[in-house]
């Protein structure tokens, strides 16, 4: 696939339904196992506590909008926060895989470069740590 085609879907839409190519720069995250180190006086070294699982994995995509971005990034927010909660999200760097991600606060505006009617910016989704296909779940 030629790297200016990448997209991402999420909760049923395609990024490129809204003209939005991606880079994937943030997209191979993997999970983290949530640990607890506890020191103990008068002892060396710490105890570490595994707690039975894995922590919230943080995914982004830096987006781009060849053109028409005054117009087209509104849409796109605006659909983007519509609807809170956790979604499949997909993309085409990891094609048969997806995780359930929501966005947690709004898109950061200030990380938009104008020229020309194009701008980027970057998406950060806040996804569960598994990773699912048709055949089993990883982490």
């Amino acid at each position: 696939m030629n790297p200016s085609q990448h997209y991402f879907e999420y909760n049923g839409r395609k990024s490129t339904d809204f003209r939005i190519w991606i880079s994937g720069d943030g997209t191979f995250a993997g999970a983290e196992p949530d640990i607890e180190s506890i020191e103990v006086p008068g002892r060396n070294g710490s105890l570490t506590l595994w707690n039975g699982r894995y922590r919230n994995v943080s995914v982004y995509y830096k987006c781009f909008i060849p053109k028409n971005f005054a117009n087209q990034f509104p849409i796109f927010r605006n659909w983007l926060l519509h609807e809170p909660g956790y979604h499949k999200l997909s993309d085409t760097y990891r094609q048969g895989f997806f995780r359930q991600g929501r966005i947690l606060s709004g898109l950061d505006i200030s990380t938009i470069e104008w020229k020309d009617d194009t701008g980027s910016f970057t998406v950060r989704f806040d996804c569960m740590p598994q990773q699912f296909n048709d055949l089993v779940d990883t982490f």
